[in-house]
Formats: structure tokens, C-alpha cells, sequence
């Protein structure tokens, strides 16, 4: 618990970051591959393309670390999850598929093997670690694993976690059903038992689950992108279920799961949707027992009537808060005067003005210090010496909303206006 005038330890469960193809992530290409590599960056860089974002958001921060650390600062965000997809158009090496831009990128193609896809995913897990390395306090990068191989999976987890990596990035989509083919997920949905050494090593590891909006592929029917947006966020929340019914929490009572960005008010429906198929399947608990220990709601951008809700529903200690950095529908805004109050602030003082601030102080920072590993002690020192809001500042309810803030950072009706 803080007073009034202590600044409040932010911690950001989403953000995002796009090295650049050519300048950060080919150096870290291994020799035999980089023929290969600069055909996949040419392709890239030709009419597949797209870049515009970058400069819409004024921000270097997507790839330069130190650039990213006073946008941070500016913030008042002390410490950040991070996952790829920066809405630079940069792609993971080797896997084309971007679904960060939506549309704009989700429909590239490229053909690559699992070997390929290996290697990049290792280049960018190590520029990733090299990252992360400055300030690493304030830094959960998430891995990327060759799911498609268990064991390599395993094998690429235990190295990310020797050198600095603390989680895990997790495809919502696992099987041979899989929609998204182009995303490399996994072979085997999540309740198939071949994951248990998986889910073992994760819980040995310490290392949490971080599973993002996003899935699924858009397509050129009416109707297209609303449907794909509406789905994305079924397919995210179905490792939910499946985990929780697969006994993978009644057996690895430790290892924790995040789906991220997931807007709504859909969290207690579901425990209650879960709770009454009980009967079908024998557990310890109660399946909204598992969600509330080991299931976590990476609430970007989180709007008033969901934080309400959260609190009188008595979910808030499954509530990690997120600015969504850079993006352009979170709550991040480039500002010229460093004097101006940042959009996140805003957005806090208009979602959290006037509610319990001991738990709003929990959904903002503290419940991610314990999910993620975060050092608690220097996540306060940190934020005492950044531009980060009192609890007196976010208490304060705001004249009226920006008509300029994200797309998404504002909500006032359902998940997505």
C-alpha cells in the first residue's frame, strides 16, 4: 500500500518491438545462412513491404533500446513485457506472417522450412537477450520457441532463460487444425498430453505464458476484418479450457498463462461457462479456481466499465495492465513537450478515477511484478525517478476524453468502441 503523494509502480504486460531486418538482426545470422537470409530481406524490403507505421508513430523505440527507455520514462512505465510485432513491418527472420498491421501484413506469405524458421527465431531470441540486457530490471522479453518441435522448444526455452529471457511468447493456436498455417504454432492442440514435458520444463524455468491477440487470418469477405477481430479474441482465451480440463494446472500448480489484450467483459462468464462443465471432467477444483491461480488477463488499454468490473467481480488479482507500446490503438502517444501529460496517464486518470486505488494499484504494476518475476524493490526505486503518476494524479477524473488518443485507449462501449 503507497499514501497519495508515492508514484505508482507501472508495469506494462504489453508492449511490442520490430529490429529491423537488415541493421539489427542480420549480424546475428549464422554464416551458412545468409545467402538465404538476404533473399528473405529483399523480399521484404521490395513491394511486400510496409512501413508507414513507423513513422506515424515518431519513435525510434521500436528497435533502439535507449530511445525506448526515455519513451518509457516519459510514460511513467517502469518496467515492460515485450513481444514482437512493433508495427514497423518487420517480421521474425524467415517467418513472414506479421499480424501486427492486421490486413497490412497478416496476408505476406513466404516459403520457408522448419529449419529456417528455427534460425530465426534463434536470431531474434538472442538480439532479443542483447536487448534486454540493458536496464534488465525492467525487461520480461518473451522467447520464441520452434513449437512445431517439442524438444527443440524445450531446448530453446532453457537457453533464452540462461541468457535473460523470463518468458515465453505463446501461439493461442496449437494442432493440425490450426487457421493460422503461416504462424508455426504448434502440432498438437494444448490438452494433448505430448506438451507435459513442456509444461514442465516451463514451471522448472519460472518462465510464464504470454499468449497475444491476434490470431486467426483475416479474409476478402464482407464483413472480413470486423470478423477477424471478433475471432481473434475467441481463438486467444482457447488455451483457457483447454489447459484447465487437460489437468495441466492441477499438475503443474506453478506455471502461469496470460492472454493478452483481451478486451470485454468476458472473464467471469467464462469461470462461470467453465464452472458448470465440471461434471464432465474430474478435477481437484473447480475449474474457476484454476483461472483465478494460474490463468491471467493481460488487460491492455483496460476501459473504465472493465476495470469496474473487475473490482466488483473480485478478478483485479488476475488483472495485469498494459499501454500496448507503440501501437497506435494503446495508450501511448509521442509528445513533443516532455512537459505535456502522456496519453497513458490520461487514460489511467479516465479507467481508475475515484475506484479501490489499493486495487487499482495491484491490476497496474504489482500483479505483474509477481507473474512475470519483476524485482518489486527495483521496480520502485525505478519509478520514483520516472515521469510516473502519484495515486493522487490517477484519482483525479478527466474534463473530458481526448479526441486524438489511441484507437482503442478510450473504450466506452464493449471491447472495441
Amino acid at each position: 500500500m503507497s499514501n497519495q503523494d508515492d508514484k505508482l509502480v507501472i508495469v506494462s504486460c504489453d508492449t511490442h518491438i520490430g529490429p529491423r531486418l537488415r541493421e539489427d538482426l542480420r549480424p546475428y545470422c549464422p554464416k551458412a545462412y545468409l545467402d538465404d537470409y538476404d533473399a528473405f530481406v529483399a523480399y521484404v524490403e521490395g513491394e511486400n513491404g510496409s512501413h508507414a507505421v513507423d513513422e506515424v508513430m515518431g519513435t525510434t523505440g521500436h528497435y533502439d533500446v535507449y530511445r525506448r527507455i526515455e519513451d518509457l520514462n516519459q510514460d511513467g512505465t517502469a518496467g515492460e513485457v515485450i513481444f514482437h510485432g512493433s508495427q514497423n513491418g518487420q517480421p521474425i527472420p524467415f517467418i513472414i506472417s506479421d499480424p501486427s498491421i492486421g490486413m497490412a501484413t497478416m496476408g505476406r506469405k513466404y516459403d520457408v522450412d522448419y529449419e529456417h524458421a528455427a534460425v530465426g527465431r534463434h536470431m531474434y531470441n538472442e538480439w532479443l537477450a542483447d536487448f534486454c540486457s540493458v536496464e534488465p530490471e525492467r525487461h520480461v522479453g518473451l522467447a520464441h520457441l520452434p513449437l512445431w518441435n517439442i524438444d527443440d522448444a524445450i531446448s530453446e526455452a532453457k537457453w533464452a532463460r540462461e541468457h535473460g529471457l523470463r518468458g515465453i511468447n505463446f501461439p493461442s493456436e496449437s494442432g493440425p487444425d490450426q487457421i493460422s498455417k503461416s504462424r508455426w504454432g504448434g502440432q498438437f492442440k494444448y490438452n494433448d498430453p505430448v506438451w507435459e514435458p513442456f509444461w514442465s520444463a516451463c514451471e522448472d524455468l519460472g518462465m510464464s505464458l504470454a499468449t497475444h491477440g491476434g490470431a486467426g487470418d483475416p479474409d476478402s469477405l464482407p464483413g472480413g476484418d470486423a470478423s477477424w477481430v471478433y475471432e481473434a479474441n475467441e481463438l486467444t482465451r482457447r488455451p483457457i479450457h483447454r489447459m484447465i480440463f487437460a489437468g495441466v494446472f492441477q499438475r503443474h500448480p506453478e506455471l502461469k498463462v496470460v492472454v493478452t489484450e483481451q478486451p470485454g467483459q468476458w472473464w467471469q462468464t467464462k469461470k462461470d461457462d467453465l464452472d458448470s462443465l465440471q461434471w464432465m471432467q474430474n478435477l481437484e477444483k473447480k475449474p474457476s479456481e484454476y483461472m483465478e491461480s494460474n490463468v491471467f488477463l493481460g488487460a491492455s488499454f483496460q476501459s473504465r466499465f472493465e476495470a469496474i468490473d473487475s473490482i466488483e467481480m473480485g478478478y483485479w488479482r488476475n488483472i495485469l495492465w498494459g499501454t500496448d507500446y507503440p501501437h497506435i490503438e494503446g495508450t501511448w502517444r509521442f509528445l513533443d513537450d516532455d512537459a505535456a501529460e502522456p496519453y497513458s496517464q490520461r487514460s489511467l486518470r479516465y479507467s481508475y478515477h475515484g475506484l479501490d486505488l489499493d486495487k487499482v494499484e495491484a491490476m497496474l504494476g504489482l500483479n505483474a511484478i509477481d507473474v512475470y518475476g519483476f524485482d518489486g524493490a527495483a521496480m520502485h526505486d525505478i519509478a520514483q525517478k520516472i515521469n510516473a503518476p502519484t495515486r493522487a494524479q490517477i484519482n483525479e477524473p478527466l474534463d473530458e476524453i481526448p479526441t486524438d488518443g489511441g484507437l482503442w485507449a478510450f473504450r466506452t462501449v464493449g471491447a472495441f468502441m
